[in-house]
Order: C-alpha cells, then sequence, then structure tokens
C-alpha cells in the first residue's frame, strides 16, 4: 500500500509539471521508491551529483552481494564529491566485504583489502573520531594477515597487530559497540595462534581474546557470532595444554556449548556450523593422539560440513574439510578405504569446480589419488596412472602454498616404497621426501606431519647411504619429537618400531649387538597394539620377527 501512494505522489508530481524536482531527481525518487537499479542508473546518468542516488544504487548491490560494482558506484560519487564521507565509507566496507567474499572463494584479496585500507584511512584523515572506520580498518588488517597465511606469520602478525591497535583506538572512542569488542577478540585470537608457532606460550593471549568476546556476549546476547568466536578462541589454548600433557577436555566443552548457543540463537548461519566442525575435528585429532577412536567425532563433524557446505554455496573451506575427514576415515579399521578415498575425491573436485586453481583443492584432490594408488598397491595392481596423476596435483598446489610439501613428502614415501618393492631406483623419492619434509619444518616446527614423514623418508633411505646406522637414529629422533608430545601417536609409534627393528637386522648382519632395537621396536609394536588391536594381522610378522631376535 505504501508503495501503491508513493507510486500515486510521483505520478502526481510529474504530471504537474513541478519545477522543484528535476529530471534526475525524478528518476532518482522513482528508483528509490522502486529499488530499481535502471532508474537509479538513469538520475546517475542525468545528475552524477545526486548523492541519494548514488547511495542507494551502491547499496542495492551491497545487499546482492555484487560488491565489485558497489565500489564502481561509491567511486562514481567520490568523483563528484572527493570529501563525502559516505561515500568514502561506504566504497571502504564493499571493498571490505568483497576482500572477505574473495577470501571465503579462496582467491587472493590483498589488493581489495589494502585499497579498503586506503578508504578508511582518507575517512579518518577527515575525521579521526570515526570508531566505525577504525574498526572497519582493524578488520580489513585483519583479513589482509588471515589472506599472506602462516607461512608468512612475522607479515601475518604484523597486520593483526595493525588490527588491533585500530580496534583499541575505537573501543576507546565507543566502548559501547559489542561488534568491535568482538573483532578484537577475534585478533587476539590470532594473535595467540601466532605466539604458538613462535613457540611462545599462547594462553594469555587466548585469555585475553576470551575476554573481548565475553564483553562482547554481555553487550548483545543475542548475537551469534561473538559465541562462534569465542569457542574458535580457545583452541590455541586448549593445544597449548595438550603440548604439555594437561588435559583440555574443559575448553572442548565450553567450546561446544558456546556453538550450541550461536546455533540456537542463529541456525542459518554456514560459518557456525563450520566452527563446529573444526572444533569437533580438533577435538578427534586429540583423542587420536592418546590412541582412542575418534570415529564418531569425525562422522558428526562430517554432519555439520554438508550444513556449511549448503549454506556457504561459494566457500571452499567446508568442502575441502569435508574431503579431509573422508581421507581420515579411510585409515580407520572396518572402513571401506576405496570407497572413502573416492568420496573425498568427490569432495576435492567440489572445491575446484569453486576456485579452481585453489591449492587446498588441488592437494586434496592429489592425497586421494595417492591413497587410491596406496590400495592398488596393496593389492598387487600398478598404481603407476595414480601416483603420476597425484603428483601433478601435488606439484602445482605447492607452488601456490609452500606447507603443501607435507602432503608430497607423503606421497614420495609411499611411490618410493613401491618402486623398491619393484626393484626400481627408490632413493631419489626417498630424498626427495626429506627435502620437502624439511623445508616443511622450516616453516612450522609444530607440523607434527612433517616429523613424521621426515622420519619415514630417513628410515627407508638409510640402507643407501655410507652409514646407515646414523641415518636411522635421525630418523627414531624424529620420531621422538612427535611422541614426546603425543606419547599415543600410532603412526609415529608404528614407524619408530619398523626403525629400530630395520636397525636391529642391520646389526644382526654386522655382528653387532641388536638386542635393544629389537626391545624397544617390540615395545612400541605392543604399544600399537593395545591401542589398535585390528592391527594385529599387519603386524604379526613384525613382531614374531623383534621376538626372535631378543632370543
Amino acid at each position: 500500500t505504501l508503495r501503491r501512494l508513493q507510486e500515486e505522489d510521483l505520478r502526481v508530481l510529474e504530471e504537474s509539471h513541478s519545477g522543484d524536482l528535476s529530471e534526475g531527481e525524478f528518476a532518482c525518487a522513482r528508483g528509490l521508491t522502486g529499488r530499481s537499479r535502471v532508474r537509479l542508473r538513469e538520475a546517475l546518468a542525468k545528475e552524477p551529483s545526486l548523492e541519494e542516488a548514488v547511495e542507494a544504487l551502491a547499496l542495492l548491490e551491497m545487499q546482492d552481494g555484487r560488491f565489485e560494482q558497489a565500489v564502481a558506484v561509491w567511486s562514481t560519487g567520490l568523483k563528484e564529491d572527493q570529501g563525502c564521507l559516505t561515500h568514502l565509507q561506504g566504497r571502504g566496507e564493499s571493498r571490505l566485504r568483497w576482500g572477505q567474499q574473495k577470501f571465503q572463494r579462496g582467491d587472493d584479496p590483498s589488493e581489495t583489502l589494502i585499497s579498503a585500507v586506503g578508504d578508511f584511512t582518507q575517512a579518518l584523515e577527515k575525521d579521526p573520531r570515526l570508531d566505525s572506520a577504525l574498526r572497519n580498518r582493524g578488520l580489513a588488517h585483519f583479513l589482509l594477515g588471515l589472506s599472506i597465511g602462516w607461512g608468512r606469520l612475522d607479515d601475518a602478525t604484523r597486520q593483526f597487530q595493525a588490527a588491533a591497535e585500530d580496534l583499541g583506538r575505537a573501543l576507546e572512542l565507543n566502548p559501547k559497540a559489542p561488534e568491535t569488542w568482538m573483532w578484537r577478540g577475534v585478533v587476539r585470537a590470532a594473535l595467540s595462534a601466532g605466539r604458538m608457532l613462535h613457540l611462545e606460550d599462547p594462553i594469555p593471549a587466548c585469555k585475553e581474546a576470551v575476554a573481548d568476546l565475553s564483553e562482547a556476549v554481555r553487550r548483545d546476547p543475542q548475537a551469534d557470532e561473538p559465541y562462534s568466536w569465542r569457542a574458535l578462541a580457545r583452541i590455541p589454548w586448549a593445544i597449548q595444554l595438550g603440548l604439555k600433557r594437561d588435559d583440555p577436555e574443559a575448553l572442548y566443552k565450553e567450546a561446544m556449548a558456546d556453538l550450541e548457543t550461536a546455533l540456537r540463537l542463529n541456525p542459518g548461519r554456514g560459518e557456525t556450523w563450520l566452527a563446529r566442525a573444526n572444533i569437533q575435528t580438533a577435538w578427534a585429532g586429540w583423542q587420536q593422539s592418546k590412541g582412542r577412536d575418534a570415529s564418531d567425532l569425525l562422522k558428526k563433524a562430517a554432519v555439520d560440513l554438508e550444513v556449511a557446505i549448503r549454506k556457504i554455496p561459494t566457500g571452499i573451506e567446508a568442502p575441502a574439510k569435508r574431503g579431509r575427514i573422508e581421507l581420515q576415515l579411510a585409515v580407520l579399521p572396518g572402513e571401506d578405504a576405496a570407497r572413502r578415498c573416492a568420496s573425498a575425491a568427490g569432495y576435492f573436485e567440489t572445491v575446484l569446480a569453486r576456485n579452481p586453481k585453489n591449492a587446498a583443492g588441488l592437494a586434496g584432490r592429489g592425497e586421494a589419488k595417492l591413497r587410491q594408488a596406496a590400495e592398488l598397491v596393496r593389492r598387487g595392481d600398478s598404481p603407476a596412472a595414480l601416483f603420476e596423476a597425484a603428483f601433478k596435483d601435488l606439484d602445482e598446489a605447492v607452488k601456490s602454498d609452500p606447507a603443501l610439501r607435507i602432503v608430497r613428502a607423503e606421497a614420495l614415501v609411499r611411490r618410493g616404497q613401491w618402486k623398491e618393492a619393484a626393484g626400481q631406483e627408490s632413493d631419489g623419492d626417498y630424498l626427495a621426501a626429506i627435502a620437502d619434509a624439511k623445508a616443511a619444518i622450516e616453516a612450522n616446527p609444530l607440523a607434527t606431519d612433517a616429523w613424521i614423514w621426515q622420519g619415514r623418508a630417513r628410515t627407508l633411505s638409510a640402507a643407501f647411504r655410507p652409514v646407515p646406522l646414523l641415518h636411522y637414529q635421525e630418523a627414531i629422533n624424529d620420531f621422538n619429537k612427535v611422541l614426546f608430545f603425543g606419547p599415543d601417536h600410532l603412526q609415529a609409534l608404528q614407524f619408530r618400531a619398523d626403525a629400530h627393528r630395520r636397525r636391529a637386522l642391520l646389526k644382526t648382519t654386522r655382528r653387532m649387538e641388536a638386542g635393544p632395537d629389537y626391545q624397544a621396536a617390540l615395545t612400541d609394536y605392543e604399544r600399537v597394539l593395545r591401542l589398535q588391536p585390528a592391527l594385529e594381522k599387519d603386524l604379526r610378522e613384525a613382531v614374531a620377527a623383534c621376538k626372535a631376535g631378543i632370543r
């Protein structure tokens, strides 16, 4: 009814040939009434300086997620009035949200976000007390830090620190804004993760992050996002407790309670489903490090990720993590590994359909093919074609994200084992795996899988070295680093046992004392079997060989 009355009023004004409104203003009024892009563009074509038309058209584009078009509209307005704060902040916010959109899709948002920082800086030069501009500039710095990634830790940290400074200043100007408290808490959580990667204690920064997020909750208890972020802020804290061999279960329960509240307040936000899946996956990893069955947790996370995939139709994180869960389930006893690996490949294809150059999608698809190749080896079939396809994906992924060398290191080890069993030259693959793992460790000393695959490659390449006993010890040292923090890590235990057993065999051929190595291997094998009895058939011969060596 209101729109009909507005249309009638406009018709009367036009028919009366009123001199109070220009043609551009009439077009603007009709565009505002009907939310019509055509009318608003018509108005701006007639009178580019109509601020109302600029703002209305730009906001329409933003509401529909057409942020690039919104930036163009705001820029048109700024050509007419370079000092308009509304247009400057509007363009900055459009660029900020466009950068978020790019980041979610796995595209590089840096240029867009740097431009957003520039817009907010110009606005603040005109009015230094604009707390919303400070908050948004802080958020742009935060997203820049995320897009830079942990592979460039110092550069990312500088962006997070700049974000924290902006958000702190915004709170000084307006301490009542719950969203500013929330974003400073998020940034402090990112800084805590950076401290952990610097091998520093992240817990003080985590506590600051949780305090900020709790203040955001206190000021707006019905907002769902602060609960979700508060749950995620506990992850570095929990990891640090795990490294100290303390139990992080209380933090897990608090995080899950926060996520339940967030989903009750707003079940439509896909990011919350994704966050709960991330928490469950992290908790599953902790359980597995203790040798416990985490399959139910992984399957619950998979259900949440299915929801996130639907609710974030252009995002890549949810399908990428869904594919990773399929790969984790594939190695569990009783699972159909071939079916799980094929399913994983399908999820990574979804990632690549959304972003064909995404490194995580390429690496995931490559890893799925690698696991399928391993299944062919186990059945006695040739895996050559699958290995070739896997390395094509992995080599491309490593160009974009060097951290993915860890996955390629595993692939090199597995291909080397197949070649060695087939009587082909394999040492080149083992040495390349060591190089990849070493580079990954230099970038992130906490990368557990890198230590494991470096140790495994050293074990398998030791026989080709002039002094193999030294290389077996290096491998054992790699596994010891993992087992120091996770004494029940199944793969590390199994690989360390194999390194001791191989060294014992070598010592036996050289008439050296091999009993301690056989005993160490047997101790590890028995521990593996206590944790995972289903492996008894696979380890039967190795256990028997160790017992025979001791006798």
